[in-house]
């Protein structure tokens, strides 16, 4: 938080992609290929994971509104900021373009000549993501799984 404080109080500007991959070992995986999809497929889970949470705190804060509205409606905006912020970055995520993890998930189920090939792309994947976002064509692609995501959220929580 420091870092991007500084750097936007700095005229740093727009700070894209600035989040760190997390480290992992390949040498502790017993089975590469598989284990490496499983690992990229924990990002946009636990996006999805919170994103449901925040759907229940959604729905506790419904329940408030009469005891508790001075502390149920700023929560209510906070769970649908949550809701919204995380299925987007889960959908995001789960675009299979390099180096995103569903880029890695892809990879890993590709047959070894073609992952390999695939593999290529990975340094034109944040020209290819800025690409579609400049085009438009990002948002249209990923709408109708934002609304599924948003949707299943709010129907396991009971608000629908």
């Amino acid at each position: 938080a420091l870092y991007a404080l500084t750097t936007l109080s700095g005229g740093g500007g727009l700070i894209f992609g600035w989040a760190k991959p997390v480290p992992i070992n390949p040498r502790h995986f017993s089975n590469y290929r598989r284990d490496t999809a499983l690992t990229a497929v924990a990002g946009p889970a636990s996006n999805f994971i919170m994103l449901l949470i925040w759907a229940f705190v959604l729905r506790a804060s419904v329940g408030m509104e009469n005891s508790a509205g001075w502390v149920a409606e700023p929560l209510a905006y906070m769970a649908v900021g949550g809701i919204l912020i995380n299925a987007i970055l889960g959908v995001l995520n789960l675009l299979p373009i390099l180096p995103l993890d569903g880029g890695r998930v892809l990879a890993s189920l590709l047959p070894p000549k073609l992952s390999l090939a695939y593999a290529k792309l990975e340094p034109w994947g944040l020209f290819i993501l800025i690409g579609l976002m400049v085009t438009g064509i990002l948002w249209p692609l990923m709408r109708p799984m934002l609304q599924l995501a948003q949707t299943l959220a709010y129907s396991v929580a009971g608000l629908m």
